[in-house]
């Protein structure tokens, strides 16, 4: 179809009207019918159309051919009121998806009551459930607004969304940002109110594996996959002893004025007095965890076991295995004389410290690895790699259930990465709380019981443990994958 015959419909009925009846006549001998929808303006067959493209002489009948071709058409609805008459039917406005459109829009403004028209503007409203969702932008230097096309900055310089939502800036964690006030993300180490980074300790190679601090001391010591055992000063921040293993540092724990690290199948013991190394044990398997409580070193090993030693007269008694899990233990803790394990398989155990008796099992407490237990009044937490953290309570039968899960709903984790550790607190006003490291580089830390989320701390790499000293200090520390270990402390001068 010619252009012109779309654009100016009524100069080609004038042309097709002049032209001789024979040259209007189909192979039947018969005038053709006019073609109803180039009536309304949307024929696509153009010149192949079977019909006429123009009205019929007025008293002449337009009956229809012996012979139709097959053609699939969507017919508009005819005025019922009208098509006694004889005359053409009035059609109803419609809506409708018109075929062909990619993005599948929805098409409105053909405006039939008026007769067949061609609209010479269309307007086109899209669904949104029916298009395919919006590229990502790739976030760059300037602001949001200039990625958009608009020369006016989405926010002034120097402020920034909302800190519990916004993403700390990765090159100034490492102290490479060159944006300044205008990156777009941000330039924070913490979004936490009351609590500030102090110092950040870098002298370990690889991922740090165990944080501790002995109470009333001013040592604090870290382990790490390097295969080295540090104790820092903590009042000028330096190395004052290094401990060299023969593998890595897998678990830290501190009690009875000693620290122990376990290595390989070794439980290796340190004086804190008197800084050196004079007690060595050897467990049946790789130890994964240490934990200290009612006099006995518990440690979780690679096999499945919990086993103990006893800590008297300056040497460390085996007490035999506690339990064992069918696959790796991967969490410890010992509170009121009991001992809770949590294994790679997502299983909880519960046994008594001194003998061994089992008094509860969870088989499937998690649905990921357990990577941390921690006891906190009457209650035991969890958390998993599976990115929920659990609150188990006691049943008068001396069992464990399942009493408050965070988050609270399957919908609730989109968008979460898993739990890697945690460890308590108490902020500056004597308020506990959680701290809990992500696999997506950050730690939030909540409130208990209510695990509001108070802020985050952020970090250049995977945070992967977590310590807090005692009560008095105010201080936690976290370990990455890149051997740093950062210090923050709890302040009420931090407080506006």
């Amino acid at each position: 179809m010619a252009l012109s015959e779309v654009l100016h419909p009524e100069a080609t009925k004038r042309a097709i009207s002049r032209r001789p009846m024979s040259d209007r006549l189909d192979f039947t001998g018969q005038i053709p019918r006019v073609c109803k929808f180039w009536q309304q303006g949307r024929c696509s067959k153009g010149a192949g159309c079977g019909f006429v493209h123009g009205e019929a002489d007025s008293g002449e009948s337009a009956p229809l051919p012996l012979e139709r071709p097959s053609r699939k058409r969507s017919v508009a609805a005819a005025d019922p009121s009208s098509s006694a008459s004889g005359s053409r039917p009035v059609l109803k406005k419609n809506t409708w998806i018109k075929e062909g459109l990619a993005d599948k829009a929805r098409v409105i403004g053909f405006d039939q009551t008026k007769g067949p028209e061609i609209i010479k503007s269309k307007k086109i409203i899209v669904d949104p459930a029916a298009l395919p969702p919006p590229p990502k932008l790739k976030r760059s230097s300037s602001t949001e607004a200039l990625i958009l096309g608009s020369k006016k900055p989405a926010r002034k310089p120097g402020t920034s969304p909302s800190p519990h939502t916004q993403r700390a800036c990765a090159y100034w964690l490492e102290g490479s940002c060159r944006y300044g006030e205008r990156c777009k993300f941000l330039h924070a180490a913490t979004t936490v109110t009351g609590l500030a980074l102090l110092t950040t300790l870098k002298e370990h190679k690889e991922s740090i594996t165990g944080i501790a601090m002995v109470p009333d001391s001013a040592v604090l010591f870290t382990g790490a996959t390097d295969g080295t055992l540090r104790a820092w000063d903590c009042n000028s921040g330096t190395v004052s002893d290094t401990l060299r293993l023969e593998g890595p540092v897998e678990a830290l724990a501190s009690g009875f004025g000693w620290i122990f690290a376990g290595a390989g199948h070794e439980v290796l013991a340190w004086n804190v007095k008197f800084s050196q190394q004079t007690l060595q044990a050897r467990a049946p398997g790789n130890v994964n965890a240490l934990a200290v409580g009612k006099g006995l070193l518990v440690a979780g090993l690679g096999s499945g076991e919990v086993c103990a030693w006893e800590f008297g007269s300056g040497e460390l008694k085996s007490t035999g295995t506690l339990s064992k899990h069918p696959s790796a233990v991967t969490a410890l803790t010992v509170a009121g004389g009991r001992v809770y394990s949590g294994s790679r398989d997502g299983s909880i155990r519960v046994c008594e410290a001194e003998t061994g008796k089992s008094c509860a099992t969870i088989v499937k407490a998690h649905a990921g690895e357990l990577t941390g237990l921690l006891c906190w009044e009457s209650f035991l937490l969890s958390c998993s790699l599976d990115s929920f953290i659990k609150v188990w309570a006691a049943t008068p039968a001396g069992t464990l259930e399942n009493y408050f899960t965070f988050p609270e709903g399957e919908e609730e984790i989109v968008g979460r990465s898993g739990v890697t550790g945690m460890c308590g607190s108490v902020d500056s006003d004597g308020k506990p709380v959680l701290v809990c490291s992500y696999r997506d580089s950050t730690v939030k830390v909540y409130g208990l019981p209510s695990f509001e989320e108070r802020g985050a701390l952020f970090s250049s790499a995977e945070v992967i443990s977590l310590s807090s000293a005692a009560a008095g200090n105010n201080l936690v520390f976290s370990g990455d994958k890149q051997g740093a270990v950062k210090v923050w402390k709890w302040s009420k001068d931090l407080i506006k």
